[in-house]
């Protein structure tokens, strides 16, 4: 193939192509999508305003305390910060599935910088967040406010310190949440979880609850055009999502997975534990895993993509593996479909 023919074909998103890319460029969300008229995108816009003069003072107000009773309130203000900013930008979230409310290690697909709302709004949890986060104007120190718990994607060293903060927080009870994938996707295919969160789960003995997030049209269809991938800048992703029209977010609360030692191995208990939350994930959305293997050829060093199902992944069998539920699920609580904004 021709050098221009491969800039062409770069430059295609998954929709384009037929199929999930390796990696996610800006084009896979460069989609058409129903618009709301000037006066509806202003209104959102004045809501936003709103929800900055007066919401996240209150939430902040809220989250007043010490100990125990901070946390219990940092949770239920960052809800009511997620879900009114979600309302304000006009976007729905339909929650479906049972839905755990004890200590566990919540972990979802990544598809949008919206993920962190729409999953905050489903109940008070505490974000696992990249470090850059921690120094965006206003989002890093309210993040900071709410308990964020940040990770350098680069400084590997600073990971077992990361894992023991995760631990701790869910020895207390509380909900930790996090994107496994370690970036985002258009939401047509999966990339392989991260395994280091999971130890997390392991060490305290808690259940992984898996939550499959899917972005839909007014008429019900699977979009791409919210999904913030590639080179896209987030002004650019915001202004496009005050403009469209009927945006649903349907959120899939999945069985959980025991986060047990059963075979005394970290390495081989915890890639077993993200198998399963990442096959339970990729069925439900009925997207592929875009799994990279390296060349078999002597000294290749370069990854060599390979995109297929994630049944076909080392270690992970057709129908095998299904938990029976017994005393994990004691304390989840049954949610019905239903929207929560």
């Amino acid at each position: 193939m021709s050098a221009r023919g491969e800039n062409a074909l770069t430059a295609k998103g998954c929709t384009e192509l037929g199929h999930a890319r390796p990696v996610c460029v800006t084009a896979c969300a460069a989609t058409p999508f129903d618009r709301v008229g000037l006066l509806n995108t202003g209104m959102r816009v004045a809501g936003l305003v709103l929800v900055g003069l007066v919401v996240i003072p209150v939430a902040l107000l809220m989250s007043v305390g010490r100990g125990h009773r901070r946390q219990r309130r940092s949770g239920r203000s960052l809800t009511l910060l997620c879900r009114t900013t979600l309302r304000a930008l006009g976007v729905q979230v339909e929650l479906s599935g049972d839905l755990r409310t004890g200590a566990s290690l919540l972990v979802a697909n990544h598809v949008s910088w919206l993920d962190i709302l729409v999953l905050g709004a489903t109940g008070p949890m505490r974000p696992v967040a990249k470090e850059e986060v921690g120094g965006w104007p206003i989002v890093g120190p309210l993040a900071r406010r709410f308990g964020a718990i940040f990770v350098g994607r680069t400084d590997l060293r600073s990971l077992p310190e990361v894992v023991e903060e995760i631990t701790a927080g869910l020895r207390r009870g509380q909900r930790i949440q996090v994107f496994p994938e370690a970036t985002t996707r258009c939401g047509t295919g999966m990339d392989p979880f991260h395994r280091a969160a999971f130890q997390a789960a392991i060490n305290a003995a808690v259940v992984v609850q898996p939550m499959a997030i899917s972005y839909r049209d007014s008429a019900g269809r699977r979009m791409t055009a919210a999904a913030f991938v590639g080179d896209g800048e987030l002004v650019s992703s915001l202004r496009s999502v005050l403009r469209m029209r009927g945006l649903r977010v349907q959120v899939q609360s999945l069985r959980v997975i025991p986060g047990a030692a059963v075979t005394g191995l970290d390495a081989t208990d915890r890639r077993r534990v993200a198998a399963m939350a990442q096959r339970d994930i990729a069925r439900k959305l009925a997207v592929p895993l875009v799994v990279r293997r390296r060349s078999a050829a002597v000294g290749a060093t370069a990854p060599v993509d390979h995109i297929g199902r994630f049944d076909q992944e080392v270690g992970v069998t057709g129908g095998g593996g299904r938990r029976s539920g017994g005393d994990v699920e004691d304390r989840t609580a049954a949610v019905a479909d239903h929207v929560i904004v």
